[in-house]
């Protein structure tokens, strides 16, 4: 199992492959886990790393990545200037000229794309991957090789470690991998190596056994790009939860009088402009009411967005608590009113299902979703939890507000759970499926052979 993120690292894409490790061993698999060291990495939980099987075994290995050196070089660069503004005007005159298009300027891009963006920073380490990926082969009789991205450099190495072991491997994509000809074309990106990528990625895809989506809007333009494939190559198993990761919950207080909402999660540039800006017209509003409730955010906030936010914490609206262990952030989506998802603007496609959708689901609490039409509107509505506002559409955020505040005020926010379907998400449930496509992917080995 292949993996560049991977506890005690606490990114959310970790979450998939630890609760396959640990459901995957009750159907006859015993994975193998190969990971990069999680030195460097800014938020980790060890606590994840109880929950693994005690005979899995985690293989990390040294690893580069060059957006971290441009990180510590921004940080640098801030530093100097700051050191130069106070010079006076000789070296403002001197960060001016820096500033100049130019040759250097067009060099230093060039550079930046082809270290992070061909097809992501993490592409450096391919080569350790794979030399400890050859040694663990050498060692253990694997039937599989299985591959969860972004980042997508990754699938690279199971690609050349199913070529030198001939063995059948699967493509488990979190997220898509945009190139030329996918759903949508990536911006940014150096002509000729967006065709090299795309290249490689036609290649990588079409040697697959599996390519498995986490949606089916995803799984239908994969099919799209790669028409040429047959449908039982491709299977959709979506993101889930664990039920034994929520904490045991406490007889039901008395109704607060006021109303608690939480975010769990990365607020992206372009995701939530219209929450905020309903958030500051109803306290503009009506102070009382705006009193009434409070927004709790927990994960990292697009840079964008730190105005806004520093208002609304000024004016007690919201809270923000950063990053939380997973336990804690479970917690507080238990003890909350109303859980929210942020897709607004126009970044996402209709076929985006966030991972912790599924999270907000099991917790039973209404949602309240700023989302188009599309996979995540359809499984809020069909869970009977859902509230779904449409993206750029502030006045009917801000009615939609103005009921849950009326409602909660009233003593209600009841909803009824479709809890069979809710319980088709299930973390044990979503192995299973996994690993009958990897006896499929088996058995067909075999009888090629």
């Amino acid at each position: 199992m292949i993996t560049y993120v991977f506890p005690p690292s606490a990114w959310v894409g970790a979450h998939r492959t630890l609760k396959y490790c640990k459901y995957l061993v009750n159907h006859a698999w015993k994975p193998i886990v190969l990971t990069p060291q999680p030195i460097g990495v800014s938020f980790q939980d060890p606590g994840l790393l109880r929950q693994l099987p005690p005979d899995v075994e985690v293989h990390r290995t040294f690893d580069l990545d060059p957006a971290k050196w441009e990180e510590r070089l921004a940080v640098w660069n801030m530093r100097r200037k700051k050191r130069n503004a106070l010079r006076g005007a000789a070296a403002t005159g001197r960060e001016a000229a820096s500033r100049a298009p130019g040759l250097l300027s067009r060099l230093k891009a060039f550079i930046k794309a082809l270290l992070t963006d061909s097809p992501d920073s993490h592409i450096f380490w391919v080569p350790f991957a794979f030399f400890r990926g050859i040694w663990i082969l050498l060692r253990h009789k694997v039937d599989v090789i299985y591959c969860s991205t972004p980042p997508h450099s990754s699938h690279l190495v199971a690609y050349l470690l199913a070529k030198c072991a001939r063995k059948p491997y699967v493509l488990d994509f979190r997220d898509p991998w945009y190139v030329e000809g996918s759903a949508r074309t990536p911006a940014g990106k150096i002509p000729l190596l967006l065709k090299l990528e795309t290249y490689t990625k036609r290649r990588i895809v079409r040697a697959a056994s599996r390519i498995i989506c986490v949606s089916q809007g995803e799984m239908e333009e994969m099919r799209t790009e790669f028409p040429d494939l047959g449908e039982e190559r491709f299977a959709c198993i979506t993101n889930g939860y664990d039920s034994a990761d929520l904490p045991a919950v406490d007889p039901a207080p008395a109704t607060s009088p006021q109303l608690t909402m939480i975010h769990a999660g990365t607020i992206y540039s372009g995701a939530a402009d219209e929450f905020f800006v309903a958030l500051r017209r109803l306290a503009d509003a009506d102070r009382a009411l705006a009193r009434a409730m409070q927004v709790h955010l927990l994960g990292e906030i697009a840079h964008g967005y730190a105005d806004a936010v520093r208002e609304l914490e000024e004016r007690g609206i919201v809270k923000v608590h950063g990053m939380q262990p997973h336990a804690t952030t479970l917690g507080m989506v238990q003890s909350s009113d109303v859980v929210v998802i942020l897709m607004g603007g126009a970044t996402y496609r209709p076929s985006h299902l966030p991972s912790k959708a599924f999270e907000y689901l099991h917790s039973g609490k209404p949602i309240l979703a700023i989302a188009g039409e599309g996979e995540l509107a359809r499984l809020v509505k069909q869970s009977g939890l859902g509230i779904v506002v449409p993206p750029q559409s502030v006045d009917s955020l801000v009615d939609a507000l103005r009921r849950i505040l009326a409602e909660h005020a009233a003593g209600g926010l009841a909803r009824v759970p479709n809890h069979s379907y809710i319980r088709s998400f299930e973390r044990a449930a979503l192995a299973e499926k996994l690993a009958s496509v990897l006896d499929g992917v088996m058995q067909t080995a075999l009888a090629r052979r």
